[in-house]
């Protein structure tokens, strides 16, 4: 072969040896370079991110300064919607039990005393208003540790009885305190059913003036009955007459029922289940009231222990 031929081959050969090397040089360091800004950014990322995870809760002043100013505001909303609910309650003074009995006994005689159909009277000279244990002929001492809450019902009871007298009521019947549920305790609130006789007026304006009483009184229970209703009664009387025919045979009883359910009964036309306002018959309303009461309660023995306890922890 000729020589100069070959040293043109080994020179062509070398050339495309050196463009082979410089590529790859070219791609080794282009690797290189992509790794280590992938390895900078990460270690930037993993700075900022303890950079954050180890500075303070409230690194700046403006911070603080803003959850006080909110911690204010909420007191302060706090304390305005407490004063608001609670505008209807009075300050309740601090009684032996026998300067509480002799309120309580002067102020039940100024509720019987109230207008209304009982012989002119909002109730009958034997109504205590619920407190039956304490009056009449039980004639009971209150103990001082029931003082407080015997004198928030007396001052509801008289709040609530002086809005009946005013609606018009004809009658205050029956004045029972729901107690409580083991897991109510500790709640801020006195329910009571109370049982009344009263004209469709009257029981309107008496949701009316509970609607625009300051205390903070919510109706939970509600029903009522005119007290001439003769329907209730009969269909108590024939559902034992039907269970007596039951055991006796039930073809003679049923006939014997229907017989007699043939027969007109005069007095459903006058003493019917109240269906309209404009009806002016007297009936019986059974309302369930939740009283509630923000008074500051005043701390027993127990309280202030827990609280000295919990102090020296």
């Amino acid at each position: 072969m000729n020589p100069d031929k070959v040293k043109k081959i080994g020179f062509g050969a070398l050339g495309v040896w050196v463009l082979l090397a410089g590529g790859l040089g070219y791609l080794a360091y282009d690797a290189a370079s992509t790794r280590s800004e992938a390895d900078e950014k990460l270690e930037e990322e993993n700075n900022a991110f303890r950079r954050f995870n180890e500075a303070p809760v409230f690194p700046s002043k403006g911070s603080i300064e803003s959850v006080k100013s909110n911690e204010m505001a909420w007191g302060a909303w706090y304390d305005a919607a407490f004063t608001l609910a609670g505008r209807g309650d009075k300050e309740l003074p601090v009684e032996t039990p026998p300067v509480f009995k002799q309120r309580l006994q002067s102020t039940v005689r100024h509720l019987q005393s109230l207008p209304g159909e009982a012989d002119g009277k909002l109730s009958a000279p034997t109504f205590f208003f619920g407190f039956e244990k304490y009056l009449g002929e039980t004639d009971a001492l209150p103990q001082s540790d029931d003082i407080p809450k015997l004198a928030a019902q007396l001052d509801f009871i008289e709040s609530f009885a002086e809005v009946l007298a005013e609606a018009g009521v004809s009658e205050v019947k029956a004045l029972n305190r729901v107690e409580p549920r083991p897991d109510e305790e500790c709640a801020r609130h006195l329910d009571y059913t109370i049982t009344f006789a009263t004209r469709p007026a009257g029981l309107v304006k008496t949701m009316n003036a509970l609607a625009a009483s300051s205390r903070f009184v919510a109706v939970t229970g509600f029903s009522f009955r005119e007290i001439a209703d003769s329907i209730t009664p009969r269909l108590s009387a024939e559902k034992k007459e039907g269970n007596g025919a039951r055991g006796r045979g039930g073809r003679r009883g049923r006939r014997a029922a229907a017989e007699e359910e043939q027969q007109p009964d005069e007095s459903r036309k006058e003493n019917r289940l109240v269906t309209e306002p404009a009806v002016n018959a007297v009936f019986d309303v059974t309302m369930t009231v939740k009283v509630y009461d923000f008074r500051t309660p005043p701390e027993d023995d127990s309280a202030q222990a827990k609280k000295k306890k919990k102090g020296a922890r």
